[in-house]
């Protein structure tokens, strides 16, 4: 995603503005980002000369930037990420992230709702890996947010899209023969029954309809 989202983008602007000259490209990796910048390092060439000032020249970290900017603006600086970025609700984040969506309901409304279609067609893609967004707007009281997702999903005009939804059935590791299905390492079958074998869909919110779901299709919004 974020190859498609920005580097793809990135190496086009640069073809188109610098025309093969060399330039000099300054990222503000803070200093415990240094691992993202050993990474970026890989994506060095020629002409794009990458520069990390915040580590290699002043060795400031995120305390010392928002420091700074405190200092320079007379405010708390936020961090400049997308409402839903997946990397968002680490321990250090959350409490950032709701606090915006608390200040911008809207946005948490957006990211329940790529949520929702990601889980109508797998039941384990939520939001932050092991935390769903939903889960963080019920911890902590998000109504606002909970209810514009709701009118998001009641909205006449809002499109919907029937998937008929396959899964790849990998061999059981104890018994490469055999297949294992999904939700229940217990189950096994041939692989005859195991082409045949479909999911049955979830919607969500649990217990409220959402669409026409269907068992051999998952039912979302475009």
């Amino acid at each position: 995603m974020q190859l498609a989202a920005k580097g793809d983008v990135l190496d086009r602007w640069y073809a188109e503005e610098f025309r093969g000259q060399p330039f000099r490209h300054i990222l503000g990796f803070a200093a415990e980002e240094a691992r993202r910048a050993l990474r970026d390092q890989d994506y060095a060439t020629a002409n794009r000369r990458p520069e990390y000032p915040l580590i290699t020249d002043w060795a400031w970290d995120r305390d010392d930037c928002d420091a700074y900017l405190r200092a320079q603006f007379g405010q708390r600086w936020s961090r400049s990420a997308c409402g839903y970025c997946p990397f968002a609700a680490s321990r250090r984040g959350l409490p950032e992230l709701v606090e915006r969506w608390r200040a911008e309901p809207e946005v948490g409304a957006l990211a329940l709702a790529l949520e929702h279609t990601a889980l109508a067609l797998n039941p384990r893609s939520r939001l932050f890996g092991k935390l769903s967004a939903r889960q963080v707007v019920l911890d902590h009281g998000l109504a606002d947010v909970q209810r514009r997702f709701e009118q998001r999903l009641e909205d006449p005009g809002q499109e919907w899209t029937l998937y008929d939804v396959r899964r790849i059935i990998h061999p059981r590791r104890d018994d490469p023969t055999g297949r294992e299905l999904p939700g229940d390492p217990s189950a096994s079958t041939t692989p005859a029954a195991a082409r045949k074998w479909r999911p049955r869909s979830t919607g969500w919110p649990q217990g409220r309809r959402t669409g026409p779901w269907t068992s051999t299709g998952s039912h979302g919004p475009r």
